[in-house]
């Protein structure tokens, strides 16, 4: 019997779609009545409700950012109550530091255990072992998106592998034309690396739209590969 769960809340379809993304049996989703929680082994090593609801809100904020990249529609899911089961079956539930008893939960369906390994699931599994992987799939989970944004994730991923269109992560000339129009107060207002008038326009600037849909790509990339070894 798990000690800990943490309510996910969001759209039941996006919960759904996280749930056959990453079907570990280390850390999971399950629906019960109508209502979704978290199971993780991790967990069991912590020993309050705020350190437990801490840790959830991390491996969702690492799930939301590697599911958006791959559906850009995605909405990202939050964390709800954490309920502590007790030995006799009763139940407590914690928000907003108040607690209260519950009755017994009965569980009854689990989607998304895939016996192979998910390509979601082995982005994530990269992020144990690499700060920088990490950073960068931080970088790219943060809402609104800008041009300083999405250089620095140019910049943090070129520190990691080198060229990013020797790495095959990048088109060279996509990438060129991106950081053209990064530079450029021009294109990219108030938000350009450089002041007005230090460098031209690109003949075919990148608006910020075609500019997350070029890294959406390269960052999956990034993140999907097993050795990142600097070129």
């Amino acid at each position: 019997m798990d000690k800990w769960k943490v309510q996910v809340v969001g759209d039941d379809v996006d919960i759904r779609l996280v749930m056959q993304c990453f079907g570990s049996e280390g850390t999971f989703i399950e629906e019960c009545e109508k209502e979704f929680f978290m199971f993780s082994e991790s967990f069991g090593q912590l020993s309050s409700h705020h350190e437990v609801l801490l840790k959830a809100m991390s491996i969702l904020s690492s799930w939301n950012a590697i599911v958006v990249l791959q559906w850009p529609s995605f909405s990202f899911l939050k964390s709800g109550l954490v309920i502590e089961t007790h030995e006799d079956g009763r139940s407590t539930r914690y928000h907003s530091g108040f607690a209260a008893l519950n009755i017994r939960f009965r569980f009854d369906i689990r989607l998304g255990c895939a016996e192979k390994e998910t390509s979601s699931q082995a982005v994530w599994r990269n992020l144990s072992d690499n700060p920088r992987k990490e950073l960068v799939l931080k970088l790219w989970g943060h809402p609104n998106r800008t041009w300083t944004q999405l250089y620095r994730i140019v910049e943090e991923m070129e520190a990691e592998v080198g060229g990013l269109s020797d790495a095959g992560i990048a088109d060279k000339s996509e990438l060129k034309r991106f950081k053209s129009s990064a530079n450029n107060a021009a294109v990219a207002g108030l938000e350009s690396r450089h002041r007005s008038g230090q460098f031209d326009a690109p003949s075919n600037p990148m608006n910020l739209t075609e500019a997350e849909e070029m890294l959406r790509h390269s960052v999956w990339k990034f993140l999907k590969r097993e050795r990142t070894e600097k070129k």
